[in-house]
């Protein structure tokens, strides 16, 4: 957890800071995808996305993988669709928290034992976060279960993977052809 002050990681606080969060997006106690997705494409100015690959076994679950054009948050295809809801949201809550950055010096060497067959620039700038750091792990967490309780439906995720623009499943389909 870095050089954070213990007290910002007990879970009272950590819950308080999240729904802080929410609170900050502007979506309401009850909401819908949908509106936690429009809140979000308002503040980092593109569009969000859904969608499933086959990743690697030792990949993690989910990613986010942002091009010009919109903001893609990737679940693993063999998921559950429950699974994948949740990791779509624990993603999407490391967006909501500023997770999101350059790598750290160490990381892309994980990351290219993970993905192989990926240019080293792709792995820079779409499967990186300013740090693997635990405590983001938390906090992204914690959000993601805030909004489980708070979520109304998930029928919009669902409905967005059909409604994807072709430049966007393009993207997707590129970087599932990188993975083989």
């Amino acid at each position: 957890m870095g050089n954070h002050a213990g007290w910002l990681w007990t879970r009272p606080v950590l819950r308080w800071r999240s729904g802080r969060r929410l609170r900050e997006l502007g979506v309401p106690r009850r909401f819908r995808m949908e509106h936690l997705r429009g809140a979000l494409e308002g503040r980092l100015g593109k569009p969000i996305f859904f969608g499933v690959v086959d990743l690697p076994a030792a990949a993690p679950s989910g990613l986010v993988l942002t091009t010009g054009e919109a903001i893609l948050v990737v679940a693993d295809a063999q998921l559950r669709t429950s699974h994948r809801w949740h990791v779509w949201l624990h993603e999407l809550m490391h967006l909501v928290w500023g997770h999101v950055g350059t790598p750290e010096p160490d990381s892309l060497g994980a990351l290219r034992t993970m993905f192989p067959t990926l240019p080293d620039d792709v792995l820079e700038q779409v499967l990186s976060r300013t740090t693997c750091e635990h405590g983001h792990e938390i906090e992204a967490e914690m959000l993601a279960a805030l909004c489980h309780v708070r979520m109304a439906s998930w029928r919009a995720a669902e409905e967005e993977r059909q409604d994807m623009p072709a430049e966007v499943a393009a993207a997707l389909q590129r970087f599932q052809d990188l993975l083989g």
